[in-house]
């Protein structure tokens, strides 16, 4: 394998290792303050919903 392949290799684990850690750390968030969790996911839908709703007359 070439050195381009092992560094790409490596940084794929890197990242993989990193999203399931903010999985995890997620997940136990959730758990432990699962109301703050509600009200945060209400709070980004109603905001995204905002962005994507446009002027409509």
């Amino acid at each position: 394998m070439d050195d381009k392949a092992k560094t790409g290799l490596e940084s794929l684990e890197e990242i993989e290792e990193r999203l399931k850690e903010i999985k995890d750390r997620t997940s136990k968030f959730v758990k432990e303050h699962p109301l703050t969790s509600i009200a945060i996911a209400a709070g980004i839908g109603y905001l995204v919903a905002k962005l994507f709703s446009g002027r409509r007359k």
